[in-house]
């Protein structure tokens, strides 16, 4: 019960997410079913129809390959693509960052680090909770991994080819990074514990200036749709498209691309600006911290 009360938070965050898989589940089973219903439907009036509009387009579905559930891969993104996971995709990141710096925040607006600090030192005590809190950002891909194993549940095949002949479909992921599916697993995983930390580091960064945890994620919803909102439409689509020539650049700025790689030519790319938006969330989060006495007097009850 202690070990419950102590992970509360993160208890709850991990509800909400099996939330969002379950209904993203739902949605796409539930899409499937009637997908099957209305092509038995069609195939049924094929027998009765004597419309010759009708009778050519019945030709095509007697010579199309037999009904088949895509491959797990397609399936795994078309579950991402389900209006549950596209609003997942944007509360995520708060989420994650919720149950990594809640424990902090507590600490720090109920004045309880001062105790702390008098047994240890300031530089030690933040250096700790933001490494511990930087676990905290495997919770999205543990999440996704489990959400891939249920998706192979439900197509039970891998043969993603077939998949794209048969359904006349756009891949999320360009075809050439399945060509070298280490790489793209690497950088796919990384790429979202990377964001996590970003976030988590956002949040830190905010929580010093709020007054209490509902003006912190207000803050920090703020300053992460800012962010967004500079780096893709400021940087991608103006300085880099409109300025510099640079096709494609808001592929790899917008946040959403973490999730959707159909238009990433260049993996190493991608987690390249990753890595740089960590580097600099860092920068400023031990800037942000580094005046002790300033962060306490902010934070006086």
């Amino acid at each position: 019960m202690k070990l419950i009360k102590k992970n509360k938070i993160l208890i709850i965050i991990i509800l909400i997410f099996g939330l969002f898989g379950f209904f993203a589940i739902f949605e796409y089973v539930n899409w499937w079913n009637q997908y099957e219903a209305t092509v038995e439907y069609k195939k049924n009036e094929c027998l009765t129809t004597k419309d010759k509009e009708y009778l050519k387009y019945c030709e095509m579905i007697k010579t199309s390959p037999e009904l088949k559930q895509q491959d797990t891969v397609n399936l795994y993104f078309d579950l991402l693509a389900t209006n549950s996971m596209r609003f997942f995709q944007i509360v995520s990141p708060l989420l994650v960052a919720i149950a990594a710096v809640y424990s902090f925040h507590n600490k720090l607006k109920s004045g309880f680090v001062k105790n702390i600090l008098s047994r240890k030192s300031y530089k030690s005590f933040m250096i700790k909770n933001i490494i511990r809190s930087w676990r905290y950002a495997i919770i999205i891909p543990i999440f996704l991994l489990i959400l891939f194993g249920l998706s192979f549940l439900i197509s039970g095949h891998f043969n993603f080819y077939d998949t794209l002949k048969n359904w006349d479909k756009t891949p999320y992921v360009s075809l050439k990074h399945l060509q070298n599916t280490g790489l793209f697993i690497f950088v796919y995983i990384s790429n979202f514990i990377l964001h996590s930390i970003f976030s988590i580091n956002l949040f830190y960064i905010v929580t010093k200036k709020s007054k209490n945890f509902a003006l912190t994620i207000i803050g920090f919803l703020i300053s992460y749709i800012g962010i967004y909102i500079v780096q893709e439409v400021f940087i991608g689509i103006y300085l880099l498209g409109k300025l510099l020539k640079i096709k494609q650049g808001t592929a790899y700025l917008n946040f959403s691309s973490i999730w959707n790689y159909t238009y990433v030519d260049n993996l190493l790319i991608s987690l390249g600006v990753t890595l740089l938006l960590v580097a600099i969330s860092i920068f400023v989060l031990i800037a942000t911290y580094k005046n002790k006495e300033e962060v306490l007097l902010k934070n006086e009850i």
